[in-house]
């Protein structure tokens, strides 16, 4: 039978209806990230146990503690100090079902999903569980769950692994993210499609996610290199270019239509974040003889940013040259029109930068 799909709204309907839901699917595609969302959108308290480290008595049900005296006598007997999350919680997401391997923890979780207690003390908000785990297929560290705890959930969903685009493009920006899931995407349908055959190896989404939060805050090929394992092996140098340009789009869309807005914002811009290429168009926005005095405030900005002592040979050995040689006759007529030629040319007549120039 075919299954609806695993979306946030899908999961909130169901916590609506009080069901207990159990989500099998790869690491990284998304799973807890589902459940959690859910909640938040129905402005449910949650809480989170990572079943691969509880302790049942800590985690579930308690710590046994001297009770008050009691009776004539002054008996003490054993009381429980429950955690904290017994009274609150209203959605109970257990992340990694079937990680623990003892039956003490297996037998707690079963009768919270059974019963919705622990210990017999009613959880008294609970209102639904999401629990979620990894196929057993020899590839993880898991057990087989009983055929009889399977048994208690309402509802059971496989979630396939995907980039939401939607997600990437929040967190990330509209071309940066959609960068981001279309490499995703050609990587793994290649291995979804042959992994045998061409023995490549599932990359997760959340690695995704981390690769692109990485970049974002070291913009180099040395940075995507490193935030791959071992076993995903791609062409980082397409895959920096792709993200790099991904970036200076973002960047560009960024940057204010008017040209009053925009020399004020040229002022705080991190111009060595945008191409040549780029940097020469928005010059050419302006009209030489109508906006002379803003266009002229713009690029000594641009130049003084080039200028920098710093920026020279370390923004080339990152974007292999400031200019390309392409657009080097371009600049040339940009700013001869502004009347900052000489700055310019004793920018690119520096002994190293010419060094370079000769190299590309």
């Amino acid at each position: 039978m075919q299954q609806p799909n695993l979306t946030v709204d899908t999961v909130a309907e169901c916590f609506k209806l009080g069901l207990s839901i159990l989500v099998t699917g790869a690491h990284g595609c998304g799973k807890t990230s589902i459940g959690k969302y859910a909640a938040e959108k129905l402005g449910l308290s949650t809480v989170f146990l990572n079943c691969a480290t509880l302790d049942v008595y800590v985690n579930i049900m308690g710590i046994p503690v001297p009770g008050e005296p009691t009776g004539e006598e002054g008996v003490r007997k054993l009381d429980v100090l429950a955690p904290g999350w017994h009274e609150k919680v209203e959605v109970l997401i257990l992340d990694e079902v079937n990680r623990p391997h003892d039956d003490s923890t297996m037998n707690a979780l079963m009768e919270i999903v059974l019963e919705r207690s622990i210990n017999g003390r009613k959880l008294p908000n609970l209102k639904a569980i999401y629990a979620t785990r990894n196929p057993s297929n020899g590839m993880y560290a898991t057990a087989e769950l009983d055929p009889a705890f399977e048994d208690r959930f309402n509802m059971y969903f496989t979630l396939e692994p995907g980039c939401d685009l939607k997600f990437f493009r929040s967190k990330f920006g509209v071309n940066l993210g959609s960068a981001a899931v279309e490499l995703w995407s050609e990587y793994n349908n290649t291995y979804l499609a042959s992994s045998e055959e061409n023995g490549i190896t599932y990359m997760s989404p959340r690695r995704m996610d981390v690769l692109v939060s990485n970049f974002q805050l070291i913009p180099t090929q040395a940075t995507v290199n490193a935030s791959l394992p071992e076993d995903v092996v791609v062409d980082t140098e397409d895959w920096y270019q792709r993200l790099s340009e991904a970036v200076t789009l973002d960047k560009m869309a960024a940057v204010p239509a008017d040209l009053t807005e925009r020399t004020e914002w040229v002022l705080d811009a991190d111009l060595d974040a945008f191409n040549g290429d780029h940097l020469l168009n928005l010059v050419d926005d302006y009209d030489p003889e109508e906006d002379r005095d803003l266009r002229q405030l713009f690029i000594d900005r641009v130049l003084e940013r080039m200028c920098e002592p710093a920026f020279g040979m370390e923004r080339i050995r990152e974007t292999q040259s400031f200019f390309t040689l392409v657009t080097l006759n371009h600049a040339i007529s940009v700013f001869e029109g502004a009347g900052e030629v000489g700055k310019l040319y004793s920018f690119l007549t520096d002994p190293k930068m010419t060094a370079e120039f000769a190299q590309a």
